[in-house]
């Protein structure tokens, strides 16, 4: 089981380290680990989504923290939010 706080560090770092450019909020945590976190952003589909996604889960690896991408759902239309 990943402490909260420690979540709460990685996703303070993310934001950092990216700026305007991706912001990511913890949504929820499972007692069964699954966490969903919301990205919000002035994200360019040609620059690779996927990657700012992806960061967060290095940062937590760094730190020991497994971590799969399970979902990644787009918004429709004029909406820009971002969820895992």
């Amino acid at each position: 089981m990943v402490r909260e706080n420690i979540l709460e560090d990685i996703v303070e770092l993310y934001n950092k380290l990216h700026g305007v450019e991706a912001q990511a909020k913890i949504l929820e945590i499972k007692n069964n680990g699954i966490v969903f976190v919301e990205f919000k952003g002035s994200f360019c589909h040609t620059c690779g989504v996927r990657d700012w996604l992806e960061d967060l889960a290095y940062l937590a690896q760094s730190r020991g923290i497994h971590v799969e991408l399970v979902e990644m759902v787009e918004p429709r239309g004029e909406e820009r939010d971002f969820k895992r």
